[in-house]
Order: C-alpha cells, then sequence, then structure tokens
C-alpha cells in the first residue's frame, strides 16, 4: 500500500501567531502523522510534534499503539520540564493527535478535541472522540450531536498533554483490506468546530486530493476562522 497526502496550517484571522502544528513523516516501516493544537502557546504543540516524531522513530518497541502511547507520554513529560528553566512557559498545554499508516494497519492515539476520521468507501467515519464537557453531554443525551456542534462552550476541553503526569489516551487500530478505498483526515477544532462532517465528506469524495486541500482551505477561510487551523488528507490505495 502507498500513501498520498498534503497538510495544511495557518493561524485564525487577524493572527500573526500559530498555535498549531502538524508533522508528517515518511519512516522506514510507514508514514507517521502528529496533529496538534496549542493552548497558551505556538511551543507546545511544536515540543511534541518533534517529541513524538523522535521518540516513535527511534523506539524498538513492536507494538505500535504502546509506541505511540509511550511517545505521547514523552511529549508530555517534555511539556511539564520545560518550564523548569522557562518559567514565562508555566501553564502551556496541547492536544495530541498521533496517527500510524503501516502495510494494512492504521493505528491511532488521541488526547483532546483535535480529530481523525476515517473514509472509507465514500463514507466518512469519526474514529476519536472529543475529550470535552460538550462530548460528554452529547454522550449523556443531553445534546444533539447538531447542538453541539453550534454550542458556544464546544472548545472546552478536559484531556490535554501539560495538564499533569497522568494523562488519558485514547488508542486504537483497525485493519485496511485491499479491497476498499481509504482516506483519513486529520484536524484541529479549528477545522470541525466551523465546517460540519457532511461537508468534510463530501469535499473528500473529490477525486483529486489536491482539489480536495483547496475546497477545503476554500469552506474555511470563507467562515472567517478565529481559530487557527490545521488538516492533514491522506489517500491509502
Amino acid at each position: 500500500m502507498g500513501f498520498n497526502y498534503r497538510s495544511i496550517s495557518y493561524p485564525a484571522i487577524n493572527k500573526s501567531i500559530n498555535e498549531d502544528s502538524v508533522g508528517v513523516f515518511e519512516i522506514s516501516d510507514g508514514l507517521l502523522i502528529v496533529v496538534c493544537d496549542g493552548v497558551n502557546s505556538a511551543l507546545a504543540g511544536q515540543l511534541s510534534v518533534e517529541s513524538v516524531y523522535n521518540f516513535f522513530r527511534s523506539s524498538t518497541e513492536p507494538d505500535y499503539l504502546i509506541r505511540i502511547r509511550e511517545s505521547i507520554h514523552s511529549a508530555n513529560n517534555v511539556i511539564l520540564n520545560y518550564p523548569r528553566t522557562n518559567i514565562h512557559y508555566n501553564g502551556m498545554a496541547t492536544t495530541a493527535d498521533v496517527l500510524f499508516l503501516q502495510d494494512h494497519n492504521a493505528y491511532w492515539g488521541h488526547i483532546g478535541d483535535s480529530r481523525i476520521y476515517n473514509m472509507k468507501n465514500n463514507n466518512l467515519h469519526r474514529i476519536t472522540k472529543d475529550h470535552s464537557v460538550i462530548q460528554k453531554l452529547v454522550d449523556e443525551g443531553f445534546l444533539t450531536m447538531n447542538q453541539a456542534f453550534n454550542h458556544p462552550g464546544k472548545s472546552a476541553i478536559f484531556g490535554a498533554l501539560g495538564g499533569g503526569n497522568e494523562i488519558n489516551i485514547d488508542l486504537s487500530k483497525m485493519h485496511l483490506t485491499n479491497y476498499d478505498h481509504h482516506k483519513f483526515f486529520i484536524c484541529t477544532d479549528g477545522v470541525s468546530n466551523i465546517i460540519s462532517e457532511e461537508k468534510i465528506e463530501n469535499t473528500l469524495r473529490l477525486r483529486n486530493i489536491d482539489l480536495i486541500t483547496k475546497e477545503l482551505e476554500k469552506l474555511i477561510r470563507a467562515c472567517n476562522p478565529k481559530d487557527d487551523f490545521t488538516f492533514v488528507v491522506v489517500e491509502y490505495s
């Protein structure tokens, strides 16, 4: 199986600093994607992307889910320790989504409210669940998904790197057959908070990955984004 991918990351309208960070790395045994949405600093996401990549690439752990978990914990330690010598970075944090594609398998780790989607045969499925107050209200039946999309408090999260030594990381994997056509879409909440999943799905159905990228960016910019926005599109064939 091969990979075709595109990524973009831009600051919000009228902002000069982008607190999102993204890395897409072709390593010897697959494709590693890391997407982070920094809180109170662009550095948190940058440090996390770098730390996850370095740890994951150098690890000899054969279980990729364990390797992802350990790489995210490594990034958390970096963020927690950094302010000890740079006190003006106290309080920085970041979401983290890590996706590794290898042969016929996809592995991922998730903390926060950035998202990973899988599109299988033109049908979109979100494969991560937001660590947010609003998602909890949806799970408990107090809000519908449509109400959640339009809720003013949807950016309040309870999971992030930098919040403490104990972090809860969601981990999972899936097998990819030769009979199905897959795309993966990874994004920060600067995308998912303003573009509906229906619009994302319809755009991902376009055959040309460059056109997909341009159309998604056009949709986002038409909403005058107030938050930084980042996404990665991966075509898996």
